[in-house]
């Protein structure tokens, strides 16, 4: 059984010195969705932020109270009680607004692709929300499905320290 060894000399290289290359300084690449450089995105919707501020101000209880009364939102509640289930409408789709009306927590889809039951938005605590970010118009449907109606991006704070709520609701009618 032979072994070879193989040996590569570099010339002007000896044992004791080290080969080093001034550093290279690469040209900046900008990447964006419209396969070109653009200084702003230029967008042909109407987006609005509700701000924390603007949520303790409004006396809301939940959040879809909250969007209740925001403009180019249309609210349906479907048990009429305002304790959940109610489908945003934005641009006007009527019966299927809740397949084309995105709402998203933190960026995170809450609408199922697999059925077309609306998410249930009133678990989220409103002292929980830094703001709601509302996309209206074409420009929804850069998230995807379900946003040709437009876009409601939840952004919920930080948490500081660990707590726990409780609250508590009386009403007539056997509640």
């Amino acid at each position: 059984m032979k072994r070879s060894i193989s040996l590569l000399l570099i010339p002007g290289i000896t044992a004791g010195q080290v080969y080093a290359e001034p550093p290279t300084e690469l040209n900046t690449v900008v990447v964006s969705a419209t396969r070109s450089e653009q200084a702003s995105v230029p967008t042909s919707a109407n987006i609005s932020v509700i701000t924390a501020q603007d949520i303790e101000r409004s006396g809301a209880r939940n959040v879809t109270e909250l969007l209740r009364g925001r403009s180019g939102i249309q609210v349906s509640d479907l048990y009429g009680d305002g304790s959940g289930g109610a489908v945003f409408d934005m641009r006007g789709f009527g019966a299927t607004a809740g397949s084309n009306t995105l709402i998203l927590i933190d960026g995170r889809r809450l609408n199922n692709a697999a059925d077309i039951a609306t998410p249930d938005v009133t678990t989220i605590a409103l002292k929980n929300i830094e703001r709601i970010e509302v996309i209206e118009g074409s420009a929804g449907t850069l998230f995807g499905n379900q946003a040709v109606g437009g876009v409601i991006n939840i952004i919920t704070r930080r948490p500081q320290e660990f707590h726990a709520d409780m609250d508590l609701t009386l009403g007539s009618y056997d509640s």
